[in-house]
């Protein structure tokens, strides 16, 4: 498989997303970047208190918790990988690591390749989507890891969002993440 650059190619640290952070994982984890990342106390609370009983995010409020970013990405196409608040709201959510998404477009690509050689109409349609910046559904089905992306730039993916094929999120919990407020209504 081929081995990815976790850094960022551009300003500011990606988290490491979708890794257990001490133990925290699913929805655990985004109240922890919650916790970290938000600067008001009335968001951060509203928010936290959101993630623990299994409300979604919104795009407004995944940008409040987590800045837009990059890391290198498997080439062609994808030499670097945009990616979204939303998608790394999910990836923490969902326990998907970039190493998954890199894998899962590298393998986007070499079927691609092989469509078109084969002249497979796949490869005409994912092709005017791409060009025209409509959103592509793919699924790596070694890992039955989902992926929704658009073309950003020549060489840049934005990545939109990711799932496990067949698996809901986890179950909301209120978190064992220090809290800067009071789980009681």
């Amino acid at each position: 498989m081929h081995e990815l650059e976790l850094q960022p190619t551009v300003a500011g640290a990606l988290p490491h997303l979708g890794w257990p952070d001490g133990g925290v994982t699913g929805p655990c984890l985004v109240v922890k970047r919650v916790e970290e990342g938000v600067s008001s106390p009335l968001d951060r609370a509203r928010l936290q208190r959101e993630v623990e009983q299994g409300q979604s995010l919104d795009n407004a409020d995944a940008a409040k918790v987590y800045a837009r970013g990059r890391f290198r990405g498997p080439g062609g196409l994808a030499r670097e990988v945009e990616v979204t608040p939303h998608a790394q709201y999910r990836m923490d959510l969902r326990g998907v690591v970039v190493s998954e998404v890199g894998a899962a477009l590298a393998e986007f690509q070499r079927k691609l390749s092989s469509w078109r050689s084969k002249g497979d109409a796949r490869a005409t349609t994912f092709a005017r989507r791409l060009t025209a910046g409509d959103a592509v559904e793919f699924l790596y089905e070694k890992l039955g890891l989902s992926l929704s992306f658009v073309r950003a730039e020549a060489g840049v993916v934005r990545l939109i969002t990711v799932y496990w094929k067949g698996q809901s999120d986890p179950r909301p919990r209120v978190c064992e993440v220090p809290h800067s407020h009071e789980h009681g209504e």
